[in-house]
């Protein structure tokens, strides 16, 4: 996990905001993830983004 926040969903500026985390694939590429209880489970697990 390289990033978590709050944003509107999809970016969209008449959405509604949520949170997201961001991943890193192994390859390399990112990946925006969101979804019922992403905070709560990001909370639950002490889960912080990798530094550096």
């Amino acid at each position: 996990m390289v990033e978590v926040g709050q944003a509107p969903y999809r970016d969209r500026l008449d959405a509604e905001t949520s949170t997201y985390a961001v991943i890193e694939l192994d390859d390399g590429r990112k990946h925006k993830m969101r979804g019922d209880g992403l905070e709560k489970a990001i909370v639950d697990s002490k889960a912080k983004p990798a530094t550096g």
